[in-house]
């Protein structure tokens, strides 16, 4: 289980490499990368404003650095979470944390949820994120 928690993690890892590279920060009309405004999550004038949150420091490279135990920027995808975690059961939590994301939001994430406390260390360029632990099971939503 361990092990698909962290390929998981190794894949959305590549993903924000992946989208950093081809398509450079987003913004711009016309040329190359990104299209509209703002490119990324969101599109124009959806994008939220990172909160800032005690375990986690910004820096120039427009980069989010922390723990999993509870690192939340959004509260709508912790609330969501809360309401989809079955009490030690992460595989139904993931089905119910999905149609959730499905049918709340008009963003795209990587969701994943398993048993007990997860704790791992992450950076990411997006700006709306959350992990949050609950009756033995933790999800993740990217």
């Amino acid at each position: 289980m361990r092990s698909s928690v962290l390929l998981a993690l190794a894949l959305v890892a590549c993903l924000v490499v992946v989208e950093g590279l081809l398509f450079g920060s987003g913004g711009g009309g016309g040329g190359g990368g990104g299209g509209g405004c703002g490119g990324g999550c969101g599109g124009c004038g959806g994008r939220r404003k990172k909160r800032s949150v005690d375990e986690f420091y910004h820096d120039d490279s427009d980069s989010h650095i922390g723990r999993s135990d509870d690192a939340c920027t959004s509260y709508e995808l912790r609330s969501m979470i809360k309401e989809a975690i079955v009490e030690n059961d992460p595989e139904k939590s993931l089905l119910t944390l999905n149609e959730h994301l499905e049918h709340e939001t008009a963003e795209k994430f990587v969701a994943w949820c398993s048993d007990g406390i997860e704790k791992f260390k992450f950076a990411t360029r997006f700006d709306i994120y959350c992990s949050h632990t609950y009756a033995n099971v933790t999800c993740n939503v990217f």
